[in-house]
């Protein structure tokens, strides 16, 4: 009788402790209710410039704002070899309560009435360099190459960054480019942090 009552004793332990273990992983779990708002977690930043190189954005001019990208027309011989075109662009995370990094690309866009092979010709002839303050975040790359090039601190809300940026004509051994023409996009793009 002793071995029946022995497997009882050790399987009623066996179970005690299967049933403390199941409470103790039960007790572990929790019920949890997140409120997400969508209207206050938005991403939205806004690119402004000029052609002024002390330029400082004011309210106004992120007033006028549009929300498109910011463009620059190349009018024929507006640059040369030897004098480059020089701006001053701003970008501002517009966001209520998300911090963003930012990135930057160029490319060209046609301009109405002309020939976008020529754009497209003149376009692979410049050289861009881009700065922010003392930072350099490109340095005479052709402008081909200028693409998703992050700026170097993540913007939080409200706070904008300036960029100045310098186009210049390449080199070349023909003048193929004077009679050229075209635009070029600056495209922000944000990703929240």
């Amino acid at each position: 009788m002793k071995a029946p009552i022995r497997f009882i004793l050790s399987s009623g332990i066996f179970l005690c402790l299967a049933a403390l273990l199941t409470s103790a992983m039960i007790t572990q779990w929790q019920s949890s209710s997140v409120l997400l708002q969508g209207e206050q977690n938005t991403l939205r930043i806004a690119a402004i410039g000029n052609a002024q190189l002390n330029w400082t954005p004011t309210i106004e001019d992120w007033n006028r704002h549009t929300g498109r990208s910011y463009t620059v027309e190349l009018a024929e011989n507006s640059i040369t070899p030897d004098h480059p075109l020089k701006l001053r662009m701003a970008v501002r995370n517009e966001s209520p309560l998300t911090a963003t990094s930012i990135t930057l690309s160029l490319r060209p866009t046609p301009i109405p009435g002309r020939n976008p092979a020529d754009g497209e010709y003149l376009f692979n002839q410049l050289a861009v360099t881009v700065k922010q303050g003392q930072t350099t975040i490109a340095q005479d790359i052709p402008a081909t190459q200028l693409a998703h090039i992050s700026l170097p601190e993540t913007l939080i809300s409200e706070e904008y960054a300036i960029l100045d940026v310098q186009i210049r004509l390449t080199p070349q051994h023909d003048e193929e480019w004077i009679d050229k023409k075209t635009g070029l996009e600056f495209q922000f793009i944000g990703t929240n942090t």
